[in-house]
């Protein structure tokens, strides 16, 4: 109908009329275009919120493991310095036994596991616009760096108790990961068979090299335990922020 009354007013050269009817035809567009947007960024904003829910969702879930790597990291630490201790007082009464134990604990390098779906995704536009400004982007960035800080203690635990000198060389090669593997008992056994290394543990009770790669690897323990308690505090900062951003909607 608009293109007839165009057509017209085109054939008897009424100029006004040709340009109001040019005018509707672009306000109709610029509407539709408008309404067009404005549905979509109401869309991003929902999928925002959504993605907001799920990392709140994660959080909550990833408390528990973070707790526990907290204990297991403190179990390590424990037992690492009850290997040096023993060590330290080597003699003919020391039970090797315990100290393969100890030491299948000792060098199994942690490392936190979480689940991160949704976490990972944050970097999205219509999110940081959401929470820019608010304490849940303080937390957030507080949670990110303080993980950042354990993956790098991670890092340093592993490099420690693989190549040392970063030469692919073993130092230990008694205790490296591949004896640690074959110092279990083959799975399927009914009587319960001790853990064996085919370590000199008298002989490295007087290594001076040993003993300094055990506690580096102690201190490692322990600052990696440290950082993981401040993730979980970090964790449930975040976990608050996004409870009460949510309320506050």
């Amino acid at each position: 109908m608009i293109l007839s009354r165009i057509k017209k007013a085109l054939a008897d050269q009424n100029w006004l009329a040709v340009a109001i009817e040019f005018l509707i035809v672009i306000l109709g567009v610029l509407l539709a275009f408008q309404i067009s947007q404005y549905a979509e960024n109401r869309t991003e904003v929902r999928r925002a919120e959504d993605l907001l829910q799920l990392v709140e969702a994660e959080m909550t879930e990833s408390l528990t493991y973070i707790h526990r790597h907290a204990e297991n990291l403190e179990r390590q630490s424990t037992e690492l310095l009850e290997l040096r201790q023993s060590l330290a007082g080597f003699g003919p009464d020391t039970d090797t036994t315990r100290l393969d134990y100890l030491a299948t604990q000792a060098f199994s390098a942690p490392e936190l596991e979480l689940y991160r779906s949704a976490s990972l995704q944050l970097d999205n536009a219509v999110v940081q616009r959401l929470i820019q400004g608010t304490e849940v982007e303080q937390a957030l960035r507080q949670w990110q760096l303080e993980l950042a800080n354990l993956r790098d203690t991670e890092h340093n635990i592993e490099s420690t108790m693989g190549d040392g000198d970063g030469d692919g060389r073993v130092p230990f090669p008694g205790l490296s990961k591949e004896s640690l593997v074959a110092a279990f008992p083959d799975i399927g056994l009914l009587e319960e068979v001790p853990v064996r290394f085919p370590s000199d543990w008298e002989a490295l009770s007087e290594d001076g090299d040993f003993a300094g790669l055990l506690a580096l690897v102690s201190l490692n323990i322990e600052f990696a335990w440290f950082v993981t308690n401040r993730l979980e505090e970090r964790t449930q900062t975040l976990l608050q922020a996004l409870h009460d951003r949510e309320e506050s909607r």
